[in-house]
């Protein structure tokens, strides 16, 4: 853990792609998991993207399994207290690790 940011898979490539996302308990599972599957479904290889996930505060286990089943292979996850969408945003960016930013 570096800054706050754990991997939660090995990375062995260097993305070149950065997609943002906040998620806290406020926001059902069932989207988490639609918005992870859209994202892992972009026409640019996964190996190419770096998904960065802002924990806004604390998530309930089905959230916290829906990331854990990504089916992308570079996921970093951010977690924090509850702050605000902004704020949570503003953490990720400082943690890039050089990629291009895609909000999402």
């Amino acid at each position: 853990v570096q800054n706050g940011l754990a991997a939660s898979r090995p990375v062995d490539a260097t993305p070149r792609l950065a997609v943002l996302m906040p998620v806290h308990a406020g926001t059902p599972a069932a989207y988490l998991g639609t918005a992870l599957e859209s994202v892992a479904a972009q026409s640019v290889d996964s190996a190419e993207i770096c998904l960065y996930v802002g924990i806004d505060g604390r998530l309930s286990e089905e959230h916290e399994r829906v990331i854990v089943e990504a089916r992308l292979p570079h996921v970093v996850m951010s977690r924090g207290p509850q702050v605000g969408i902004v704020k949570t945003l503003n953490r990720l960016l400082d943690n890039l690790g050089g990629e291009e930013v895609v909000f999402r």
